[in-house]
């Protein structure tokens, strides 16, 4: 008899326990997310904010860990460069920075090869779960990949192109259950993110990820054997010089660098077809391209994708061009 009510009664409260962890998923994010929670909602708090900076940073992690604002003093920067983005929060970034500042004198966008021919990889791990896009852009976006038959990224990591896959998405668990093994009595994943969005506050959005000596790892380059946009990534980048254009504002393009080994193991294809890339930047989109993909020493490197010892050269060497160009 006891057995059979302890039973009935678990089964009675299973909604209720439910409930509690669908308000953990979209309520408590900074409980169990990883570190792209803290970037995106820093990201999504400053551009809510006035900086009126001469300098926008927008990119993924590359870009993030590769330049650093407080370095330079002649001019004011700001990165919102965000872990796992592509022009798409791109394109996002930089109009609800308009919103809320003056238009700054350049915008470098940053952004490593694979994210260009496959925005869809992070879209929802980044974009959605952390809601920095709402419904609505969200909405926008798929139905401008379903316009552009762009869809299939979309359904092969993890959710679709109609509205109705969205909604599938925060409804199922399994999305979400990865982040939230991560919890614990200690608090430790809040107290990380807490950290991070300290962090990210005081360095002007610069954020280092792997902080070894040296990184002698593949870069995701390695794997690819050719380089083609999106057809989305192409709109959103029109979509960025579209905007920045009606408010006076020059767009450049900076490739990060790879480490030595990686780059003596690119596909001569990729390599030819990614530089391609760069030299029609300016006819193509009216982005003025500051570089083409080059090496950097693997002690440059704290990991495998992002730069750490050699953040400050790097640094320098944006300014530095900008600078030449006449473009600051």
């Amino acid at each position: 008899m006891r057995y059979k009510k302890a039973v009935f009664i678990m089964i009675l409260l299973q909604p209720f326990y439910l409930l509690c962890l669908y308000c953990l998923v979209f309520f408590g994010q900074i409980f169990y997310m990883y570190i792209e929670y803290p970037q995106y909602t820093h990201q999504k708090q400053k551009t809510a904010q006035t900086h009126n900076v001469d300098i926008v940073i927008i990119g993924n992690s590359r870009a993030k860990s590769g330049f650093i604002p407080n370095e330079i003093k002649d001019s004011s920067s700001i990165n919102l460069g965000v872990g796992g983005s592509s022009p798409i929060i791109g394109f996002y970034t930089l109009k609800r920075y308009l919103e809320n500042n003056k238009p700054p004198k350049v915008v470098v966008l940053s952004y490593s090869a694979d994210f260009l021919i496959d925005p869809a990889e992070y879209f929802w791990q980044g974009g959605v779960k952390t809601k920095f896009l709402d419904f609505n852009e969200i909405f926008s976006v798929l139905e401008k990949a379903r316009e552009l038959k762009d869809c299939m990224p979309f359904e092969k990591s993890g959710g679709g192109c109609e509205k109705i896959d969205v909604y599938k998405y925060f409804l199922d668990l399994r999305n979400f259950g990865e982040e939230l093994t991560t919890i614990n009595i200690t608090l430790r994943r809040y107290r990380t993110n807490k950290q991070i969005l300290i962090e990210l506050d005081e360095s002007k959005g610069h954020f280092y990820y792997g902080r070894e000596k040296a990184a002698n790892g593949n870069f995701s380059e390695v794997s690819l054997k050719d380089f083609s946009v999106s057809p989305l990534v192409s709109y959103y980048l029109h979509e960025i010089a579209s905007l920045a254009k009606q408010h006076g504002i020059i767009v450049a393009m900076y490739a990060m660098p790879i480490n030595i080994h990686s780059f003596q193991h690119l596909n001569p294809r990729f390599l030819q077809n990614y530089n391609n890339f760069y030299d029609t930047l300016q006819t193509q989109y009216g982005i003025v391209a500051l570089n083409k993909l080059y090496a950097m020493p693997n002690e440059a490197f704290g990991d495998h994708s992002h730069l750490y010892a050699g953040a400050k050269e790097v640094t320098w060497d944006i300014y530095d061009r900008l600078r030449k160009r006449k473009l600051i």
